[in-house]
């Protein structure tokens, strides 16, 4: 596997780097990690992306990771050492999009042992809905991997990457034939509840106790930061205060509340499901730094492939490192694995799974994936 950065993101070290590759006879397949903050014309990414005649995948991020370091502009391409069975479904912006028949016409039910990539668009609103119709149809004996495209203004725009162009309410799926293990951890603490989702719709939950979710958050989130959302932006003070949906035997799914809407509901990034129960959390720079660490180490020792040309991808969120702020380069150092090289994105909500768990879309967590042909 061979990772290339470009720190100009420019559209002619996009070029140059995919010129290397291709030149490369054991690279079989590309994957691109942009920032959305790349100076370039997304007519002319377009147009080159077409133009591919490697299969391609990934998309735009709110910032790319590489050896230890952020940036904020940039452009990461992996040569794939095997050929990678991309496949984009379509109808993201629904969720009555039937998307069991979507997958069986376009991916073989034959993926155990392999390695699954999905990127999609952070503002579709039937995320949860595909992610659930993939597992069912590639199963929990396969590693998965990803995460939300897109920009903290939570603008839909084409943000997805393939040989198609760039896309925006679809799915971006790529299978391989490779060794993968994930590691999955948030470091996030319950101050208060839980409580229970009495009404929502989607991304938006409207009541938790029957009464309106943003008084009851409110209450709770002044009485311990000591300030007052009327005094700030919302999500100035809401970003270090996440809910959490629990999950029975395992670490509990983080939802990020990003907006407040006038009639008292909160606008989250994913589900929040009627009758689930949710704590509202809190963290430190060391409880996320530790728990990052945990996913690194759990992505380590479940690895059982050759290692000698792996790599190991990170899935940061974006919402996660503005939390942590100055402490974020002792995070990525902290999931740094030896001897093998890092590379990843800053997202808006992850998407893990393995064997040993169930396929979630998350918010403000930490995956780490270790992949090897």
């Amino acid at each position: 596997m061979i990772v290339d950065l470009d720190r100009t993101g420019t559209i002619d070290g996009l070029k140059a780097m995919l010129e290397r590759l291709m030149q490369n006879p054991e690279v079989r397949g590309l994957q691109i990690l942009a920032s959305v903050n790349n100076p370039w014309a997304m007519a002319e990414l377009d147009d080159l992306l077409k133009s591919l005649a490697l299969p391609v995948f990934g998309g735009m991020f709110a910032g790319v990771i590489f050896e230890g370091q952020a940036h904020d502009v940039g452009t990461i391409v992996v040569g794939m050492p095997v050929e990678p069975v991309v496949r984009t479904i379509a109808g993201l912006d629904n969720p009555e999009t039937d998307f069991k028949a979507a997958l069986a016409e376009g991916i073989s039910g034959a993926c155990a042992g392999k390695t699954i990539f999905a990127y999609v668009n952070c503002t579709s609103n039937a995320i949860e809905t595909f992610l659930a119709a993939l597992f069912e149809h590639c199963g929990s004996d396969c590693m998965y991997i990803g995460g939300g495209a897109g920009a903290l203004d939570f603008v839909p725009r084409p943000y997805l990457i393939s040989n198609q162009g760039l896309l925006q309410a679809y799915a971006v799926l790529a299978v391989t034939e490779m060794a993968g293990s994930v590691g999955v951890s948030h470091g996030w603490r319950s101050l208060a509840g839980p409580f229970l989702i009495t009404e929502a719709s989607g991304h938006v939950v409207q009541t938790l106790n029957w009464r309106p979710a943003f008084d009851v958050y409110k209450e709770v989130v002044e009485a311990h930061a000591g300030k007052s959302f009327d005094d700030m932006p919302f999500y100035d003070l809401s970003k270090f205060y996440p809910f959490v949906l629990g999950r029975v035997g395992a670490e509990g799914v983080v939802r990020d509340p990003v907006n407040r809407n006038p009639d008292g509901s909160l606008l989250c990034v994913g589900d929040m499901p009627v009758n689930s129960l949710v704590d509202i959390v809190t963290g430190t720079p060391h409880s996320m730094i530790r728990a990052a660490t945990k996913a690194a180490a759990t992505a380590n020792e479940g690895f059982t492939g050759e290692r000698a040309a792996g790599a190991a991808l990170l899935i940061e969120c974006i919402s996660r490192s503005l939390c942590l702020g100055d402490s974020l380069p002792r995070e990525l150092e902290a999931v740094r694995i030896p001897g093998l090289p890092q590379f990843g994105v800053l997202t808006i909500g992850e998407i893990a799974g393995s064997g040993k768990n169930y396929l979630e879309f998350y918010n403000k967590t930490t995956v780490v994936g270790i992949l090897n042909a």
